[in-house]
């Protein structure tokens, strides 16, 4: 009915027709929306209900959290005075426990067997590089022992002494150079 083609001659009905449509427009788009806010209200009211419903579980499951924090952090604790206790017993007193405490010792999938375990490679470890660095006659021995408590590696360890040694060289030939040096300048 509101063709383009009925209303070239017509243009005073256009605008008549024109603001009937419109008022019309405005009427659906009203009750378009009415019907929405009507059909939406109970699910609004259950997003805000299950909203609100999360919120206290959240709080709730975060209160339980520290709970369950405190007593895993306590279970850790009481695990690692164990371990610490154990390392006490193997009388080793050159490394204290915090140089070589793996965190990962406190897991509870770690056993207390293979951590003592571990803890017994590990002195044995350092007690043969130490002797093994004490047997090495060397005029470092004592610079390169107390280096190797510093880092616990053998190789950093051997490789210090290899530069030691080097400078000691170094030093040596270029006092061997003065010498000569001075000793030329004299003639």
């Amino acid at each position: 009915n509101y063709t383009i083609e009925r209303y070239i001659d017509n243009p005073d009905a256009a605008k008549n027709d024109k603001a009937y449509l419109n008022k019309l427009l405005d009427e659906v788009a009203e009750k378009r929306k009415l019907a929405t806010t009507t059909w939406n209200k109970p699910l609004d009211e259950f997003i805000s209900v299950m909203k609100e419903l999360e919120t206290e579980i959240k709080t709730a499951s975060n209160n339980l959290k520290t709970i369950v924090d405190k007593a895993d952090q306590q279970v850790k604790d009481e695990k690692k005075a164990k371990i610490i206790e154990f390392w006490n017993t193997l009388n080793f007193t050159i490394v204290p426990i915090e140089r070589v405490f793996n965190p990962k010792w406190l897991n509870k999938g770690e056993k207390m067997a293979s951590i003592m375990e571990e803890c017994k490679a590990i002195v044995d470890k350092i007690t043969t590089e130490m002797n093994t660095l004490k047997s090495m006659k060397d005029e470092d021995s004592d610079v390169l022992q107390s280096f190797y408590l510093e880092t616990l590696d053998l190789n950093a360890t051997l490789a210090k002494g290899n530069q030691l040694k080097e400078n000691r060289a170094r030093i040596k030939a270029a006092e061997e150079e003065e010498r000569k040096a001075a000793l030329a300048a004299e003639t």
